[in-house]
């Protein structure tokens, strides 16, 4: 399957440039400690990982200059996710004091709103990187229609990102390689993407 073959590639791409990835864990942990750094710190690294994918040189002035572009669209990516996150978990508790059965499915659809607003997050990202004008809207409506179009490729990569999510919080020595592979996941993921549905494109028949 298309998400297995993948999944293989990225693996070897990591396998030849974790050490970077590495280093780009660190700087991206170290950001985070200080909260205001975190959220363009992220968005250097999705950059930073495109480049390592094309076999591009990673330049640190590259970066630094790149963190200060996309500041401000960092940080209204970030307070949507805090918005979207602290709904999810209003509506949640709200629905867990209702005392019937709907409570309960309410509740399960409020989680369910939750995860696929970070599915399209893992999508997002890297459709960003990809827009030669950058918008955040296009590039979460991109993240959508992928996970709308592509639910199996999708349910099998989370499958993956589930126990390495894992690993990032719970083990201390390796969480630091465990960000880059996850977002190198993220950016194949979305190279994939977009190169089965451009072929799709090209091979459907033309009109007239």
């Amino acid at each position: 399957m298309d998400a297995f073959h993948m999944i293989w590639r990225t693996l070897k791409i990591w396998w030849e440039v974790w050490l970077a990835l590495w280093m780009f864990g660190l700087v991206w942990v170290l950001c985070w400690a200080t909260i205001v750094l975190g959220p363009p710190a992220t968005f250097v690294f999705f950059q930073a990982v495109r480049h390592l994918m094309t076999n591009s040189e990673v330049k640190w002035d590259e970066s630094l200059r790149a963190a200060r572009e996309s500041l401000l669209t960092s940080w209204l990516w970030f307070a949507a996710n805090l918005l979207m996150l602290f709904a999810v978990f209003a509506n949640y508790v709200f629905y867990g004091r209702l005392a019937n059965s709907a409570g309960s499915v309410l509740q399960f659809m409020a989680l369910l709103v939750g995860f696929a607003w970070v599915a399209v997050q893992f999508y997002a990202l890297p459709y960003y990187v990809l827009l030669e004008k950058k918008s955040l809207l296009t590039a979460w409506k991109n993240g959508l229609l992928t996970l709308l179009a592509s639910p199996v490729f999708s349910l099998i990569l989370w499958l993956v990102l589930a126990p390495l999510i894992a690993l990032h919080i719970f083990i201390v020595p390796v969480f630091l390689a465990v960000p880059g592979l996850v977002i190198l996941l993220a950016s194949m993921a979305v190279e994939d993407r977009v190169q089965k549905f451009r072929i799709r494109e090209r091979d459907a028949p033309q009109n007239g």
